[in-house]
């Protein structure tokens, strides 16, 4: 089964964020860790192969499994996959 979406690997931190225009500080929540840097999703994807990712997709759903692999569309096939449905176990894949 390959999936399309987006996988997350860091926690937003409770820091301010600042507009970079005005320097003034937003009601929006920063991820301090994708903050500082800009990441590749391809050797990002890369690196996570073999390992355990959970994908958000733009719909809602959410799926846990291990990364197989990803190709140069950010198509994503996984094992061992389970499906979350608002943020509730809605079984195995």
């Amino acid at each position: 089964i390959s999936f399309s979406g987006s996988v997350s690997s860091s926690v937003p931190d409770k820091k301010v964020a600042h507009n970079q225009r005005t320097n003034q500080p937003t009601d929006q929540p920063t991820n301090h860790t994708m903050a500082q840097f800009i990441v590749n999703p391809k050797p990002f994807l890369a690196d996570l192969t073999g390992k355990i990712v959970r994908v958000k997709l733009k719909w809602g759903m959410e799926y846990q499994g291990t990364l197989n692999s990803s190709d140069s569309y950010m198509n994503l096939h996984m094992q061992r996959t389970e499906e979350f449905v608002d943020g509730q176990f809605a079984g195995f894949l």
